[in-house]
């Protein structure tokens, strides 16, 4: 089954929610223009998917056309990493302490830290390149305004084409 036949089973409702954790998770920022990018649907649609989702509370909006899933995490402990000269790790959270043996933290826990550290570099990448893109586009809109300027002066127009 394509991906076009299995948007189309589902509810716009549901490929708006889906959108909104998706783009939670990366932490990206969430409005219309970004859900309808991400869903493909018309804006109308997601207005009103948005409008629903927040009557049921599984979204809300923590300022003027923002939104969040509304899943509620527990508050954060500090975590300590402990690396012992003999190899082991102990990993605090809180009251609890887990021991890890060298072969288990390199085998099992590591690949997965490793893991979480990729995606958190790619998140920080993409928030880089969505602030780079935002200066491209104003400056497009920059040179945009001065080739206007210049077209009313055929000798400036010349000397920029010359260029």
């Amino acid at each position: 089954m394509t991906d076009k036949n299995l948007s189309e089973k589902r509810s716009s409702r549901v490929q708006v929610l889906e959108a909104v954790h998706a783009l939670n998770d990366q932490e990206m920022e969430i409005n219309v223009s970004a859900l309808v990018r991400h869903t493909g649907l018309k804006v109308v649609t997601v207005n009103d998917c948005i409008k629903e989702l927040k009557e049921r509370g599984d979204i809300f909006s923590p300022a003027r056309g923002i939104y969040k899933p509304s899943l509620r995490h527990e508050p954060s402990e500090s975590v300590i990493l402990i690396a012992m000269p003999t190899g082991h790790v102990k990993l605090e959270k809180g009251d609890t302490v887990m021991e890890f043996t060298p072969h288990e933290w390199r085998l099992q826990v590591a690949p997965f830290a490793a893991g979480a550290s990729a995606q958190t570099a790619v998140i920080e990448a993409t928030h880089h390149t969505l602030q780079l893109l935002e200066q491209v586009r104003k400056l497009q809109r920059q040179v945009d305004g001065l080739r206007t300027v210049i077209a009313t002066n055929p000798a400036q127009l010349a000397l920029l084409e010359a260029a």
